[in-house]
């Protein structure tokens, strides 16, 4: 099967309702359209981690972003993008920012923001553009257990709860991204 063949099959999988695993700037990610709350609540369950935490978004622009997120200024929108020169960091950063009244709760967690990253990662970008939205992104790994940077290290008993493995290379990052809140500059992982 060719990679853009695999790739058509992860979007339908993602459009369908399903839960896939792909390759990130990081690590290995689960995925799921975040409008779909039974995917969510699916995606929450293989993972073993709670509602209360929340979850990542990523998008390939500041549009399939946009719904998900309130008040923020075109500098600060700037900074999330990477449009601002000097803002930049040489890892993937995930934003903490306020979240849209809409974020559904499956989402943000019990807070009031939403975790999001423009994806700089070929597949995970084509993922979000071939499904024309963001997506869900969290380790592909139980709540607790070490993230994994290649497909044949993910756990056996994960992938058989999946409905489809879209396999290629993470980037060159061999750890979760970094997250920073956009509204106070605070580092919440490193």
């Amino acid at each position: 099967m060719s990679l853009s063949s695999e790739l058509k099959v992860a979007i339908d999988t993602l459009n369908k309702g399903g839960i896939i695993a792909y390759p990130t700037e990081t690590v290995y990610g689960l995925g799921c359209l975040p409008n779909n709350t039974d995917a969510i609540k699916r995606l929450l369950a293989i993972k073993h981690r709670s509602v209360k935490k929340g979850l990542i978004l990523i998008g390939a622009n500041r549009q399939q972003l946009a719904p998900y997120v309130s008040g923020l200024s075109d500098r600060l929108w700037q900074k999330l993008t990477g449009l601002n020169k000097g803002t930049t960091t040489p890892r993937a950063t995930t934003w903490i920012v306020p979240a849209a009244t809409s974020a559904s709760p499956w989402i943000r967690g019990n807070r009031d923001t939403v975790a999001v990253r423009i994806t700089r990662h070929s597949l995970a970008r084509a993922l979000c553009l071939g499904c024309n939205s963001a997506l869900i992104s969290t380790s592909a790994n139980e709540s607790g257990s070490p993230s994994v940077c290649n497909d044949m290290d993910l756990s056996p008993a994960l992938v058989n709860q999946l409905d489809y493995l879209l396999r290629g290379k993470c980037g060159k990052d061999s750890v979760p991204s970094r997250i920073e809140d956009i509204m106070t500059g605070e580092i919440i992982r490193l």
